[in-house]
């Protein structure tokens, strides 16, 4: 008698119902971080930061032009589908590499693709959830072919095929998977000319794909009409870009810090309700025997995305570039608990799978009913906010990311206020930027770019261009050697400050706006709100106004009114400028401690006591 072959509708019907769910909550507009920066490259079809994940751009930008749907909305879109449909090939893995029956499978296809840092990458623009599809392709092929019994030249061209168009898109992705197929193939690639045969046909596929990829970038190279990252004139541009030559000040080897960079990771993840399935999947992997002899397959995504990630100097696991690289090892950890659940009867399979489900939805700091992106707009609010306050054909100086990137995509793609030259103080070291700059505003003096130091480079265009001057933190004041002024967003410079005016109330009014609504749900969001406040009150103290500065921390801490601000407080002048440990953005709590040490410095102890008592 034989045994009926598993059912296969598991797979399609969890990637349905996470599609559904993915694309309701998913973001309609620009989010934190590179969200901004790849919806511009995307949307022009330029070229990002490095290694400049060509396919991923070029299926972004046909996903911007989807009939019928905004660009924004489109691009989030395709995260959302290549999350939902991870779903597939970890279902190909389950039901070869553990059988277990339809409905505990769905069960625990449908808690790891509920898993709140899943969700996190299925809801923005990135890449991640394109990647991490491609490799857990790559490794359910891979699987395929070693339970055949390794396959020959053809499978392992295709295998490598599929790792180059992985490498389109993160090459980091592409060598974990590839490297886990190899690794976990080598017991039946025997006799050694058999193993030479299948490497030499997937390192073959995988060049050829690479190389089609990058093709893209050759063709882009020299275009000025969008942000095209660069230079990549000679060979050693090309080398230089691809190595990542502008992260080189990014402390990329700490490997004394990767323990507690792991011990970071695990304790996010619970604050993500997310351990105890992540945990469990790793247990099945090491008690399942048929998972066992495969282990390669999960260990080594998940020990190459952790040495990509855990040996940064400064390690942050809610930004989505550190988060990302672990998600197809919490994808391939749906095996494991696959192998846990294959232990149990069918019937007790299936509560487990809903316990392990209903555990996902429910714990953490943001259970099911908390996460939406789809009224977060703040990133487009604030750049609208920074662009119509501008004064005509100003120069915008601005360096942090919830800033940069939402104003270039309003600006670059959406055309609004093409008068305001934002300027990206990060890349103003980088030649290639001027030339993107130069080509976008046709009217700005060129400049002789050599200069001992960026602050010297952006005073001879400010020299030069006769125009007003504003930045988004006062600090640029200090290197630029020009008098600033408060305004409404960010400081004017120079003389421009005879001019200029300061809303406060309106500053105040958008931020409490933000805190009460979606954005303050959004944890990520709720930092920026709070470091917008401090950054205004760090630069209120140091022009002497501690009462405004007292209430722009105010307006960036949830329920800020109960904290008392007394009018007409002078700082004195000895007083030294407001200090903190390096966080995240900002925080409420950091606004109380910076409010504290004013209340201080002005000797207004029972007001500060109230700060440190949250009212």
């Amino acid at each position: 008698m034989t045994t009926p072959a598993p059912a296969r509708w598991p797979g399609p019907a969890a990637a349905g119902v996470l599609l559904v769910w993915y694309a309701l909550t998913m973001a309609r507009d620009l989010v934190w971080f590179d969200s901004g920066e790849l919806a511009l490259v995307g949307a022009q079809l330029g070229l990002g930061h490095p290694p400049g994940q060509p396919l991923y751009t070029v299926i972004l930008h046909g996903f911007s032009r989807l009939p019928g749907l905004d660009p924004l909305v489109g691009m989030n879109l395709l995260s959302a589908l290549c999350a939902a449909a991870c779903a597939l090939p970890a279902d190909a893995l389950l039901r070869r590499a553990v059988g277990l029956s339809a409905w505990p499978r769905l069960l625990a296809l449908l808690a790891v693709g509920g898993l709140a840092p899943v969700w996190d990458q299925a809801t923005r623009i990135e890449l991640y959830a394109l990647a991490t599809l491609l490799v857990l392709t790559l490794v359910a092929a891979g699987h395929r072919t070693i339970l055949g019994g390794g396959g020959g030249a053809l499978a392992w061209l295709g295998l490598g095929a599929l790792a180059g168009l992985a490498a389109g898109v993160n090459p980091v992705f592409a060598l974990g998977g590839a490297l886990g197929v190899g690794v976990a193939a080598l017991p039946v690639l025997k006799p050694r000319r058999r193993l030479g045969v299948a490497v030499g046909a997937a390192a073959l596929g995988a060049v050829a794909m690479v190389g089609l990829c990058y093709l893209y970038v050759w063709q882009v190279r020299d275009r000025t009409d969008t942000l095209v990252w660069g230079p990549l004139e000679t060979g050693g541009d090309w080398l230089r870009y691809l190595a990542g030559a502008d992260y080189a000040g990014t402390e990329h080897g700490a490997w004394g810090k990767a323990p507690g960079h792991l011990v970071d990771w695990a304790t996010w993840l619970v604050g993500q309700g997310a351990l105890p399935v992540v945990m469990l999947g790793v247990a099945g992997w090491t008690v399942a025997t048929g998972l066992r002899r495969h282990l390669a397959l999960w260990a080594i995504p998940f020990l190459v995305g952790a040495a990509f990630t855990f040996t940064y100097g400064t390690f942050y696991p809610e930004i989505p570039d550190y988060n990302g690289y672990q998600m197809p090892a919490l994808w391939l950890g749906a095996m494991g608990l696959g192998g846990l659940l294959r232990w149990v009867q069918p019937r007790r399979a299936t509560a487990l799978g809903a316990v392990l489900l209903v555990s996902v939805l429910v714990t953490g700091e943001r259970p099911v009913w908390a996460r939406s992106r789809a009224g977060i707009d703040l990133p487009r609010t604030l750049a609208t906010a920074w662009l119509t306050a501008a004064p005509p054909r100003a120069l915008l100086l601005v360096e942090s990311d919830h800033l940069v990137f939402p104003l270039m995509y309003l600006q670059a793609v959406e055309r609004q206020r093409p008068d305001v030259v934002v300027l990206n103080v990060g890349f103003a070291n980088s030649s290639w930027y001027w030339r993107w700059l130069f080509a976008s505003h046709p009217d700005l003096p060129r400049i002789a770019l050599a200069a001992p130091s960026v602050p010297e480079r952006l005073r001879r265009l400010i020299d030069a261009a006769g125009r007003p001057v504003m930045a988004e933190t006062v600090a640029w004041a200090f290197h630029l050697r020009m008098a600033p002024c408060a305004a409404t967003w960010g400081f004017a410079l120079g003389v421009d400050c005879a001019t200029v005016r300061d809303d406060a109330p309106a500053f105040h009014d958008q931020l409490r706006a933000a805190l009460n609504g979606a954005e303050g749900e959004d944890p990520i969001s709720f930092r920026v709100v709070a470091l917008l406040g401090a950054q205004r009150a760090e630069g209120l103290w140091f022009l002497g106004d501690a009462s405004l500065a007292l209430q722009a921390l105010r307006a960036g801490i949830p329920e800020g009114e109960r904290l008392p601000v007394p009018p007409d407080l002078r700082r004195p002048a000895a007083a030294g400028p407001l200090a903190g440990p390096p966080i995240l953005l900002g925080h409420p709590e950091r606004n109380r401690a910076f409010g504290v040490q004013v209340l201080e410095q002005l000797d207004r102890e029972d007001d500060a006591a109230r700060w440190r008592r949250g009212g």
